[in-house]
């Protein structure tokens, strides 16, 4: 069994707590998309959802703690410059929503 770190623990933790802000902010329930994927064991990571990760064309969750620390800081990246979208359905249609990024300093 793989020993987990401190640090990895905590990065897990704000990774935890992004995916909750995020979805409530866009008032939403389902998957988070990545803008890019991230590779991991020549397989791709395309979304997150409830502390977990997905891979592409795969529907079974995956625990953030298989993942390695440049993935998850990849991961946590991502989701804290917004670059990630989801999917909502407005009249029959599905549009790709995202969180304007507020780029003033």
């Amino acid at each position: 069994m793989k020993k987990i770190s401190l640090i990895t623990k905590h990065i897990i933790k704000q990774i935890e707590k992004l995916i909750l802000e995020k979805a409530k902010y866009l008032n939403h329930d389902g998957f988070l998309y990545l803008d890019n994927t991230i590779s991991f064991n020549k397989k791709s990571i395309n979304r997150v959802k409830n502390g977990h990760f997905y891979f592409h064309d795969q529907i079974l969750p995956q625990d953030f703690f298989q993942l390695d620390g440049e993935q998850l800081m990849d991961i946590y990246y991502k989701l804290k410059t917004n670059k990630f979208f989801v999917w909502k359905e407005f009249s029959g249609k599905a549009y790709k929503i995202r969180i304007k990024n507020d780029n003033r300093s």
